[in-house]
C-alpha cells in the first residue's frame, strides 16, 4: 500500500510539517530512517528546477517530521520527491511524489520589500539632491516674472533716455531768401526742436504768401 505524505508549512515559516499516512491506518506510519536524512527530500517550487536547500530532518514525538530549510518558506505551490523514504512493512512501500501543493507560508511582497525599501531611499536621496541643485541654480541665475519685467522696463525707460538724449532740445534755423532782384534776405532764429516742424511749415506758407521763387532753406 502507498505512504501519502501530508504537509503544512510551520508557523515560522521556517520548516515543513511532514506526517507519512496510509489509507485505513490511523496516526503517522512509521518510515525507515531515511527520513532523517537532508537528501531524503527533493523540494522545488513548481516550474522551478532548482531544489530548495534542506538544513536537517528532526522525527517528532508523534512520529511526524519537522524538514527544516535553509531560507524561509514563502507562499505559493511546490513538489516534493522522497527517495528512499519507505515505511517499514515488507513490501517496503515507498512514499508518493507530491506535485503542484498549495502551500500557506510567508507572504511573498516580503521577500522584495527590503529591495523596494532601498529603491525608494535612493530615489529619496537623488530627489534631495535634485531639490538642493535647483535651490543653488534658482539663487544665481534665475529671476522671478517680477523681477524680469522691471528689468525690462528699466531698458525701456534707458532706451528712450537715450534717444531723447540723441534730439538736441534747440536749433538754430537760418533761412537764406533769394528775391528777383540781386538783393538777398538773411533771417535766424533759434527754434525748439520738439516744434520744427510746425515752424518749418509756417515759414513756407510765409514764403508762398509772399511769392518769393527760388527760397532757399538751410539748417545750421
Amino acid at each position: 500500500m502507498p505512504v501519502q505524505a501530508e504537509i503544512s508549512v510551520s508557523a515560522d515559516h521556517q520548516a515543513f510539517q511532514i506526517c507519512y499516512r496510509q489509507d485505513g491506518l490511523n496516526g503517522a506510519v512509521p518510515v525507515n530512517a531515511k527520513a532523517l536524512e537532508n537528501g531524503a527530500y527533493q523540494i522545488t517550487r513548481t516550474g522551478k528546477d532548482k531544489p530548495l536547500a534542506v538544513k536537517k530532518a528532526e522525527k517528532n514525538a508523534d512520529g511526524s517530521y519537522t524538514v527544516w530549510m535553509d531560507k524561509e518558506i514563502y507562499s505559493g505551490t511546490y513538489d516534493f520527491t522522497f527517495p528512499g523514504i519507505t515505511d517499514l512493512s515488507q513490501n517496503a512501500n515507498a512514499v508518493q511524489p507530491i506535485k503542484g501543493l498549495e502551500l500557506q507560508g510567508k507572504n511573498p511582497f516580503l521577500r522584495v520589500l527590503p529591495y523596494l525599501l532601498v529603491a525608494l531611499a535612493v530615489l529619496l536621496v537623488l530627489l534631495a539632491f535634485y531639490l538642493i541643485l535647483l535651490g543653488l541654480k534658482k539663487k544665481k541665475n534665475v529671476k522671478t516674472i517680477k523681477e524680469l519685467f522691471e528689468t525690462q522696463e528699466v531698458q525701456v525707460v534707458e532706451e528712450r533716455h537715450h534717444v531723447r538724449a540723441a534730439v538736441p532740445a534747440t536749433m538754430n534755423i537760418t533761412l537764406h531768401i533769394q528775391t528777383a532782384g540781386p538783393r538777398c534776405i538773411r533771417c535766424s532764429w533759434l527754434c525748439r526742436a520738439a516744434l520744427l516742424l510746425v515752424e518749418a511749415v509756417f515759414v513756407m506758407c510765409i514764403l508762398m504768401t509772399l511769392n518769393y521763387p527760388g527760397s532757399i532753406l538751410r539748417w545750421k
